[in-house]
């Protein structure tokens, strides 16, 4: 047998994760306790979804909060006056069934 003998080519689908939110900003909502939460998109970069989660800060808490939007702010109303929350802002896409996300957090005073 002469000449070159080449094998089936393999393939395989590849998706990389998001890109970070920027400018993660917080404002108070005039009125109630809550904060409207407001960030941009990250540029070049293609998400399904962002996921907030938020939690009162300190060492060992267990009771964050979740929420879910497409959209790039929230408001946040259950917030109690002078705690401090760390606040999570996550970009989401789904792939094949496997979610992969990039994190953002804030630090913020309510004081």
């Amino acid at each position: 047998m002469s000449g070159k003998v080449t094998s089936w080519p393999a393939s395989a689908d590849l998706t990389l994760k998001p890109l970070p939110v920027r400018d993660l900003h917080w404002k108070r909502v005039e009125g109630s306790e809550g904060i409207l939460l407001s960030w941009s998109a990250p540029t070049g970069s293609t998400q399904d979804e962002y996921k907030i989660s938020y939690h009162e800060a300190g060492p060992s808490r267990d009771d964050s909060n979740t929420l879910s939007t497409a959209a790039t702010e929230i408001t946040l109303d259950a917030l109690l006056p002078g705690r401090n929350y760390t606040v999570t802002v996550s970009t989401s896409m789904l792939c094949q069934m496997i979610l992969v996300s990039i994190v953002k957090h804030k630090n913020l005073n309510l004081q």
